[in-house]
């Protein structure tokens, strides 16, 4: 009788071991599971900008006299450039448009603040080469003069055969430190109508 206890005893102790490793492998699955879906989410998200990566919220740079700001910024296709403002703020552009122009206010940067202005592009139709991605395609560069409110605008012109069909994004530095970014995008133009 006592054997038939023991065994009684044993059995009752392995399908105790064996829930409890069920469980744990269903944790363990389970776990896995939301792993994968959380990996699938990040690689089909669309990639970020640079910009997005490093947050495209504007950021006030610290500067040796206090914060340096950059604000209004703004894209177009016509400057006036006595005033160095844009005349036309559009951020839809043609492959036939010769210039982007990028413009922005910086506000109480000492004299030789840096401001860069890199035009990306983020996803372009290269035709045969196909899809392309986070491009860096110009880079320009102006230093501030030590005025209060200093307008800065940078020109970007279209390569030998016009602007590839895509996204873009112009991301604006100062001294360095990411400051602010803007996008605009170029699309086939509309044939006349008849």
């Amino acid at each position: 009788m006592r054997w038939i206890a023991t065994i009684a005893a044993a059995l009752t102790l392995c399908l105790v071991t064996a829930s409890c490793c069920c469980r744990s492998v269903q944790q363990g699955f389970q776990q896995g599971v939301q792993q994968a879906k959380q990996q699938a989410q990040l690689n089909t998200a669309p990639s970020p900008s640079p910009a997005e990566s490093e947050g495209a919220q504007p950021q006030p740079v610290s500067g040796d006299e206090g914060t340096i700001r950059l604000v209004n910024l703004v894209v177009g296709d016509a400057i006036d450039e006595a005033t160095n403002v844009i005349t036309n703020e559009i951020d839809i552009f043609w492959p036939s448009d010769p210039t982007m122009h990028v413009s922005a206010l910086l506000l109480d940067a000492p004299e030789g603040t840096t401001v860069k202005g890199e035009l990306i592009g983020v996803a372009l139709d290269m035709g045969e080469d196909g899809l392309v991605t986070d491009l860096s395609l110009s880079e320009l560069e102006v230093s501030a003069t030590g005025e209060a409110e200093l307008p800065v605008y940078f020109d970007f012109h279209a390569p030998d055969g016009g602007w590839p069909l895509g996204e873009y994004a112009c991301d604006l530095s100062v001294n360095g430190e990411f400051a602010d970014s803007i996008e605009m995008e170029v699309v086939p133009e509309s044939e006349p109508e008849e």
